[in-house]
């Protein structure tokens, strides 16, 4: 099982490496870093291509600054894994991530949405769960969906899903509610 990590990113240059670098450590290796350079002007452009020297799992794509969603949605189409992820250029992920996924998707066959519970931590240490056990009923309402976006933070998603129900709206600024 092959995992696609897209990867937007705007002037991303504080916080790129640190977030490269979560997905180098992964303990399951079989996965690509897809990023999709969105017309930064800082030293993010030079940032990933240092580390694309390093690994040939990781490419990168420029274009013009259109916007998160216009940039998730091209990366999504250069996506040749099984599962993608919208992995933005400011979060980090666990050594075991897409390890603990991987035992999830063949414990649990046939979804087309896997998601995992997350954190937000702030600059001052502070860490809030975003969801996870006891934070949704087993059979969520619209409400709650709405409350916490489970499908936005960390979600797997079966390749060629965003394809059919439409892509991202690049109209939105709320693109993780698509």
């Amino acid at each position: 099982m092959k995992f696609s990590l897209v990867m937007p990113a705007y002037n991303s240059a504080k916080t790129i490496a640190e977030s490269i670098d979560t997905v180098l450590a992964q303990t399951y290796e079989n996965w690509e870093l897809i990023i999709v350079n969105d017309g930064s002007q800082d030293s993010t452009l030079d940032i990933v291509h240092s580390y694309i020297q390093r690994d040939s799992r990781i490419r990168v794509f420029s274009q013009e600054n259109a916007g998160t969603a216009a940039a998730n949605n091209f990366g999504v189409s250069q996506a040749v894994g099984d599962f993608v992820t919208i992995f933005p250029s400011d979060d980090w992920l666990l050594q075991n991530y897409l390890d603990i996924f991987k035992e999830q998707i063949e414990v649990h066959p046939g979804f087309d949405i896997y998601t995992a519970n997350g954190w937000f931590k702030y600059e001052d240490g502070y860490e809030i769960k975003i969801i996870g056990e006891g934070l949704l009923s087993e059979e969520p309402t619209y409400l709650e969906l709405i409350k916490t976006c489970p499908c936005s933070l960390g979600a797997m998603v079966r390749r060629g899903v965003h394809a059919e129900v439409g892509w991202y709206r690049k109209e939105r600024y709320t693109e993780d509610y698509d």
